[in-house]
């Protein structure tokens, strides 16, 4: 009997993480002792063997979180996921049960488990790693090696002789940490970008990102900026296992012959197999000792919430991956913030999804079930920045933000939803501009209705509380009550199919009353009510770099904004179309 993929609803996940925004760790359990390692971050596990059987696929779980990003597997069969929006570590057991680590790291973004139940968690925002110790100590690993040593660092793993290995993606090093506290550059050279193949500083990568270590101590390196997989013998000789540097695609073959797009989470199983978040073509690539990388689970560029088996399966943007003893990968799959379970045979489940989530109505004629706040009435007035020269009329932090050939321009790492705000308060409005993504798989947008905030760590004035309407792509985000906004899902799909990732789309918001109209390049892709109206306000728009945790550029030209508008329509869609 055929496998027939099912889309994702309320009732129908198992175990999951959530989407994007904040910072900080959650608790964490010892485990015991035995002979292999599980290694993960934003990156990678070596399968270990169980105390227990666990069930497969296991009971499904509501979990608290915004944004998987990296997840590690003990031998307890134990799920450890980093949430780089809410800045948390969640422990979900085989059982399903949840619960937050309680360590205080700043910025979690990758983490590793080590048989003795020790885990070691990279923070790049913080330029640290920190060992937690089963009884829940934590200590910063600069106080033994300086702090100097890091620099960016995303991922991390451990050797079977106790050796750290991290992934320094500000520098393009791999660094390695002694049992001792001796720290030394294995592979590349501090600061020298490339891909050049060979031994010690001889080797060069490009923005490293996961890291995962196999049972003979070869390193494996998801080399993202060049879009292939690299090898480090345990002598640190540097090769190319596959992929070729520059060349993105999702080809399968053998070696060179095959392609990536900004690989990113790795894990590896006993066999030595080699298991790929293929993160900018959305699904899951193999790769055995041999080199011959097939793709283990989903399509290759087709992006979506469906279980099933193998190509029949769909995810989106799934960055961080897991290998248990017996041989189930798990994957943080980002963007639909949940954890999906792979069997070996390639059957692929959702074992945990974000308790946020909302799933779409039967049809697109229940999202018009919100009050109707009819249009507000005002004086319209034009604000035309379409020949910028300044930041004239907006505030912002001019160490992001700038303008460059007419356009706002922003450019930044390490920022979460960094606004330019309009000094002036908008309620109906028409907003149009043209957008760019230019680096990084980050969403931009554009926040409304709503007021200025500042972050609750106070490192961030230029936040925002209000709903945000997220791009490219299509999505609404509630910064209020931080969870996604549903609407129409058939939008979704429309936009998809409009625009890319990095191509200029042209964007027109119509905001009246309680009602929010979009169009993507002529297009009407969003219809939407607030169902809240008093929820709403007259407030700053606000213009959203994301560049967090990678850096993003992103450019808004043309921006005009009206004011209660005369036209209750989308002026840039064709009627006649």
């Amino acid at each position: 009997m055929p496998i027939v993929p099912q889309r994702l609803h309320s009732r129908g996940l198992l175990l999951h993480s959530r989407r994007n925004r904040n910072n900080k760790i959650m608790n964490m359990k010892p485990f015991i002792s035995i002979s292999l390692f599980v290694f993960s971050c934003l990156c990678s596990n070596l399968a270990l063997a169980a105390d227990t059987a666990v069930p497969s696929p296991r009971p499904f779980a509501i979990v608290a979180l915004d944004n998987p990003q990296s997840i590690a597997v003990d031998r307890a069969g134990n799920l450890y996921v980093v949430d780089v929006d809410s800045g948390k570590i969640q422990k979900i057991s085989p059982t399903g049960k949840s619960r937050v680590l309680g360590s205080k790291i700043p910025a979690p973004i990758g983490i590793t488990a080590t048989p003795d139940g020790t885990l070691f968690v990279a923070d790049s925002g913080g330029n640290e790693v920190y060992r937690i110790a089963p009884g829940g100590a934590v200590t910063a690993l600069s106080a033994q090696i300086g702090k100097t040593n890091f620099s960016e660092p995303i991922s991390v793993a451990v050797d079977s002789g106790g050796n750290v290995f991290v992934a320094n993606h500000g520098d393009k090093t791999i660094l390695k940490i002694t049992p001792a506290g001796v720290a030394s550059i294995f592979a590349g050279k501090s600061g020298a970008s490339g891909s050049a193949d060979g031994a010690g500083d001889e080797a060069r990568f490009n923005s490293p990102r996961g890291i995962a270590i196999d049972a003979q101590n070869n390193v494996y390196v998801a080399d993202e900026g060049n879009s292939n997989i690299r090898k480090i013998t345990p002598a640190g000789v540097v090769s190319t296992l596959a992929g070729t540097a520059g060349e993105g695609g999702k080809t399968d073959g053998t070696g060179l012959a095959a392609s990536f797009r900004q690989p990113h989470g790795l894990g590896v199983d006993a066999s030595g197999n080699v298991f790929v978040a293929d993160t900018g073509n959305h699904c899951i690539r193999k790769i055995t000792a041999d080199g011959v990388v097939t793709t283990f689970a989903g399509q290759a560029g087709q992006n979506d919430n469906i279980d099933g088996a193998g190509s029949l399966a769909r995810f989106n943007q799934p960055r961080g991956i897991a290998v248990d003893n017996a041989g189930n990968v798990f994957v943080a799959d980002a963007d639909n913030r949940s954890i999906r379970e792979i069997t070996p045979d390639g059957i692929v489940t959702t074992i945990a999804r974000a308790s946020a989530v909302t799933v779409a109505p039967a049809s697109a004629a229940d999202w018009t079930q919100s009050p109707i706040v009819p249009p507000r009435t005002g004086e319209t007035e034009r604000f035309d920045y379409s020949h910028a020269q300044t930041l004239d009329g907006w505030d912002g932090d001019t160490g992001y933000w700038s303008v460059k050939d007419g356009a706002f321009d922003a450019k930044g790492k390490g920022v979460q939803s960094n606004f330019l705000l309009t000094k002036k308060s908008f309620s109906d409005f028409r907003l149009t501009f043209s957008s760019q993504v230019i680096e990084s798989d980050n969403h931009a947008g554009v926040c409304f209705w709503g007021d200025r905030a500042v972050t609750t760590n106070g490192k961030n004035i230029w936040a925002y509380r209000g709903p945000l309407l997220m791009f490219p792509g299509l999505g609404l985000w509630d910064y209020v009550a931080n969870k996604n906004i549903p609407f129409d899902p058939s939008g979704k799909a429309l936009a998809k199919k409009i625009y890319g990732q990095h191509e200029l789309v042209q964007v027109e918001m119509l905001a009246q009353g309680n009602r929010l109209r979009v169009a993507y390049n002529g297009q009407q892709v969003l219809d939407w009510r607030a169902p809240d109206p008093s929820q709403l306000k007259a407030g700053p728009i606000g213009l959203q770099l994301h560049g967090f945790p990678y850096p993003q550029e992103v450019i808004y030209k043309n921006v005009v904004i009206e004011t209660f508008p005369k036209e209750d329509r989308l002026i840039t869609v064709n009627p006649s179309k």
